[in-house]
């Protein structure tokens, strides 16, 4: 069994024995995933401690758009806002536009977890190649979303969003130049300048399609 099997299977067991609508001392409930810490240190271990990934709260708004899901995130003490693609083939069913006032953030590249702490609502986003953890199982009532493609964009606070480079998805033949860093054969790219960066994770007959100043 692999090391990454073996942590996934601890966590899956931790969060069976955990309950994720605890009660707090003043008797209301608490939705935090009882295994988030768990979940992003077992992913870090096996990543560059320069590109470690974080569990981040404050409120998320989402907009539902015909292509893609996008979802921004004021973390809060954080210097930057991030808006998260999940990129879709079609419009997304089984999700709205709206705003989630608390939530959980937690970006692993090829997915992203959002989870609400002041109702029951867990949000799984991800690329569809990714195989799916096995501490989902656990999750209870977790919806899940998938696309050919999840961005990552920060925008530092104070600046203009056009100002930021913006990471997507391309097809193949797009037309050459139109992204300042990709390359046919690449999934994956990022680009960053002063004003923020970006990167994204792209499957299928897509590519990696980075340093577009817009959406």
């Amino acid at each position: 069994m692999s090391s990454m099997r073996f942590t996934l299977l601890v966590l899956s067991l931790l969060f069976f024995f955990s309950c994720k609508n605890a009660s707090t001392s003043d008797g209301t409930q608490d939705f935090h995933l009882p295994n988030a810490s768990a979940i992003v240190e077992a992913v870090n271990a096996e990543r560059p401690d320069w590109d470690q990934f974080e569990k981040t709260e404050g409120p998320v708004d989402i907009r539902v758009d015909d292509n893609k899901i996008v979802l921004t995130h004021d973390a809060y003490n954080s210097s930057a806002i991030v808006t998260y693609y999940l990129f879709t083939e079609e419009k997304a069913k089984k999700i709205k536009t709206g705003r989630i006032d608390i939530a959980e953030v937690i970006y692993l590249e090829q997915s992203l977890i959002v989870n609400s702490i002041t109702d029951k609502n867990t949000l799984f986003f991800t690329v569809n190649t990714h195989p799916s953890p096995d501490y989902l199982d656990e999750m209870d009532g977790v919806r899940k979303f998938m696309g050919h493609g999840l961005s990552e964009r920060k925008v530092k606070k104070g600046m203009q969003s056009s100002s930021a480079f913006y990471c997507g998805c391309a097809p193949a033949g797009y037309p050459e130049g139109a992204c300042l860093y990709s390359n046919a054969l690449s999934i994956d790219c990022h680009a960053y300048n002063e004003h923020g960066s970006c990167r994204v994770y792209c499957t299928g007959q897509y590519y990696g399609c980075c340093g577009k100043r817009s959406e």
